[in-house]
């Protein structure tokens, strides 16, 4: 009698088992499968979308009083070398502007695999701007 009562317990363990895997892989195939191209809009959106913080950085002081950091502005330019029509104009432009070294600059700027390439960092605003235009 044992070793029956000890088979349906291992039968039901295993029916069970069974079961939480079959759940599992039906909630896989609802994320991967069916709701696939909403959660991918919702990556592509979170990734690719600009957000401006408003909030500036405080200035921080000791105890006496006596500023120990500044909350200073600064600018960076930058560029997105799959979104860069001609790199040659680009990398020629920052070094009129900001003084980089345009052969330096120019591979940077034809890898499109690299989203991401610093033009210059701590910008002077105003040939930012100028940059810009």
């Amino acid at each position: 009698m044992t070793e029956k009562r000890a088979n349906s317990r291992i039968r039901l363990l295993l029916v069970g088992f069974g079961l939480l895997f079959a759940v599992l892989f039906l909630c896989a195939f609802r994320l991967q499968v069916v709701n696939a191209s909403r959660y991918s809009a919702m990556a592509n959106s979170q990734h690719r979308q600009t957000q401006t913080i408003a909030a500036g950085r405080g200035t921080i002081f000791d105890r006496t009083g006596v500023e120990l950091a500044l909350g200073e502005q600064t600018t960076t330019v930058y560029a997105d070398p799959q979104q860069v029509r001609n790199p040659v104009l680009v990398a020629e432009q920052a070094h009129t502007f900001f003084g980089d070294d345009a052969n330096e600059l120019y591979p940077e700027l034809m890898n499109k695999k690299s989203q991401f390439v610093y033009l210059q960092r701590f910008a002077d605003p105003t040939l930012a701007a100028k940059f810009l235009k």
